[in-house]
This record gives structure tokens, C-alpha cells and sequence, in this order.
């Protein structure tokens, strides 16, 4: 797991957070720092541990990707579990070029009650426990509304977590799910500064 404090395990975590980690058999590793130095331990440790899956931020999972690219690293991974930012195209690629390995994109809110699998490009698969609406839709594009279904201390309130989602209804014909289908994740929208350093 490729992540910031909430997915790796740092050296100050109890004797119980150490035996949850070793019984999901999961390694955890800082993803924020990832330079060549980084890349280079933590591609010995995918190797030594003979890891098949990787789950983690999909920027840090990108620049593992374009190390084991740029050092011509020859290594299988069998799936490569993306989450907590927009997986764009050339991510996919780099990911998928590196790595020779299927990419199951997560996305989800906690506090919402909300979390989605893409299976397949294009096709987040709802989980069943929530609704998902939009709020001021154009060309399908609109803010994200949860109803977490499963909430019994403020059921059914319309929870707006921020991010702007395209649900234009088009289901996945090759798979079997029936439940509701967000087809593409745009992410929250913000300012962004930039300086000149």
C-alpha cells in the first residue's frame, strides 16, 4: 500500500495496528516521497516479497510506473488498485505499461457513505448500501449528492462531498451488476496557484 499516514504504518503504531497489517498480509509504505532512491527500495521490497498487488494513491503508484519504465525494470504485477485521486489517461497507460497488470480504480467517501469500483473504463459500479444523484447538471457533468443508505443517526440526507462526476446512465453490457453507475470521475473543483518556483 502506497499511501500517506492513513494507508502505511509508521513506527509509532500499537501492537494491534502492527497484527491487523501482518494478518491482511499488507505491507505499508510512504507514497507522498517518491524519488528514485524510494523507488528503487521499494521495488526490491515488490520483488524480495514477491508482491502481486498494489493498492494505493494513483500518484504514487504513476511514479513507481515510470521508474520501473525509465530503469527498464521487468516486473508482473497481477492488479494495481488506484484510489483518493482522478486516475487520468496517462496514468492508466504508465501503469499498465509498467506493470503488465489489470488497474481496478476505488473511489469513495467514508463520511459520505459512498464507494465505487471501475471495472471496466468508464463504468464506476455503485456500491448497493447508497443512491447517487448530481446537483446542477450540464452536459451530464454535476456535483456528486450521496444518500448513504445505511445511515441510521441522519438517513436519507443528500450529502455533498465535492467532487463533480459524469453519469450519463450507460451501463456496462459484459457485466452482470445492476446497480447504479457513475461512467467518469472529474475530481473536486478548486483554485490553483501557482508560483514561480
Amino acid at each position: 500500500a502506497l499511501g500517506s499516514t492513513s494507508l502505511y504504518v509508521n513506527k509509532e503504531n500499537s501492537l494491534k495496528h502492527f497484527l491487523y497489517y501482518r494478518m491482511k498480509n499488507k505491507i505499508g509504505l510512504n507514497g507522498i516521497n517518491m524519488s528514485n532512491k524510494v523507488c528503487e527500495n521499494y521495488i526490491s521490497i515488490i520483488k524480495k516479497k514477491k508482491i502481486k498487488y498494489l493498492y494505493g494513491y494513483a500518484s504514487s503508484i504513476y511514479m513507481l510506473s515510470k521508474y520501473v519504465i525509465k530503469k527498464s525494470i521487468s516486473i508482473d504485477i497481477e492488479i494495481c488498485f488506484t484510489t483518493s485521486e482522478v486516475l487520468t489517461d496517462i496514468f492508466r497507460k504508465t501503469i499498465k505499461t509498467a506493470f503488465n497488470s489489470k488497474i481496478l480504480d476505488c473511489y469513495g467517501a467514508n463520511d459520505g457513505g459512498i464507494s465505487a469500483f471501475e471495472h471496466e473504463k468508464g463504468f464506476f459500479e455503485v456500491s448497493y448500501n447508497s443512491l447517487v444523484r448530481q446537483k446542477e447538471i450540464i452536459n451530464n457533468k454535476g456535483s456528486l449528492l450521496v444518500t448513504d443508505l445505511l445511515n441510521y443517526s441522519m438517513p436519507l440526507i443528500n450529502y455533498q462531498i465535492g467532487d463533480n462526476v459524469v453519469i450519463n446512465s450507460n451501463k456496462n453490457k459484459t457485466s452482470l451488476y445492476n446497480g447504479q453507475i457513475i461512467n467518469k470521475i472529474l475530481g473536486r473543483i478548486s483554485e490553483v496557484i501557482e508560483l514561480e518556483n
